[in-house]
């Protein structure tokens, strides 16, 4: 409220009159200072049948709308689209800020509904379209179509979490269609696999390592692609992509170690994509010791270490690329 400036009489506090004004002037100050009733009672001014408010304070305006924001978040279990503050307020001692956020809980629930009709428009034409690609190019297209399915089950728990009716999730393509299509496409795509030894110092490729090569097929056959017949597993098959492994060993003297036997062992793993003029789409290595009281027993350590670093490398690899968890 605003403030009309006073005279004080020279006697102040020595007069009825004097004593009167002070607590007339006391009167408006508690009555400015009195909350408004959206603080207590938010829902008067916007009922709970369409709204979803929240209150917050703070020691600034924005730390008092964050903490409104947070509070519908909260009641939504998540939910932060559509939020608007609609009424601030701060009290001055101690100076603390309020606001008030609220959500229109059917104007929301509209609006993802519409999401998921184009979400169904596009997950359509996706299929369609990546049933007239070639393989290579039609798994990155289901892939996209499959993401867009997880997106959708998101849009349709929000609208349940906000008390709406969801969509039927049974608009084809399903996720499960989806999948089943992805899976299709994949057995047509061909990886081919070989490793080597690898000489340390050099780097030259030595002899051929069939027990990593079965490793990192029995990956590939995993992960749904398909492998050359068994006499096209030469250095360059016929193949969608080639994988190529290079393992090296090394026997390390290291000093202070006597009793033991350490073996260094460091591996590359190198993915070709034939159809692109050869061209590396992924190069991983790593490498680490093995160390034991026989120096057999270390190699054979240091090798399984290795076929464990290729095999799952490839795999991760191909799952991040190539695949979509469940929804």
């Amino acid at each position: 409220m605003g403030f009309t400036a006073i005279r004080w009489p020279a006697r102040t506090l020595e007069t009825g009159r004097s004593i009167a004004l002070v607590a007339v002037l006391l009167a408006a100050c508690a009555h400015d200072a009195e909350p408004p009733r959206w603080i207590e009672h938010p829902g008067r001014g916007w009922p709970a049948a369409r709204f979803v408010t929240g209150v917050g304070q703070g020691e600034n305006p924005e730390a008092a709308a964050t903490a409104a924001r947070a509070e519908i978040a909260r009641k939504t279990k998540g939910e932060h689209e559509g939020i608007e503050i609609a009424r601030t307020w701060v009290a001055k001692k101690p100076r603390i800020h309020w606001a008030l956020a609220v959500l229109d809980r059917p104007a929301l629930i509209a609006r993802l509904g519409d999401q998921i009709a184009e979400n169904d428009r596009a997950r359509t034409a996706a299929a369609e379209r990546a049933e007239a690609e070639a393989p290579e190019t039609a798994v990155l297209t289901l892939l996209e179509a499959i993401d867009l399915s997880r997106e959708r089950e998101g849009l349709r728990v929000r609208i349940a979490r906000l008390e709406g009716t969801p969509p039927t999730s049974d608009v084809p393509p399903s996720r499960a269609d989806l999948d089943l299509q992805l899976a299709g496409v994949k057995r047509t795509l061909t990886i081919a696999v070989a490793a080597f030894e690898m000489d340390p110092d050099s780097g030259e490729i030595g002899a051929p390592l069939d027990a990593v090569r079965r490793a990192l097929a029995q990956q590939v056959l995993a992960k749904g692609f398909s492998l050359p017949v068994e006499g096209e597993w030469g250095e360059s098959p016929p193949a969608w992509l080639r994988v190529l492994t290079r393992i090296g060993f090394e026997h390390l003297e290291l000093g202070g170690s006597q009793g033991f036997a350490t073996v260094e062992w460091e591996a590359a793993l190198e993915v070709f994509d034939p159809s692109a003029g050869g061209r590396v789409v992924a190069l991983l290595d790593g490498g680490a010791r093995a160390t034991h009281v026989n120096e057999k027993t270390a190699r054979r350590l240091a090798r399984e270490e290795a076929i464990e670093f290729v095999t799952t490398t490839l795999a991760s690899w191909l799952d991040g690329r190539y695949a979509r968890g469940p929804r």
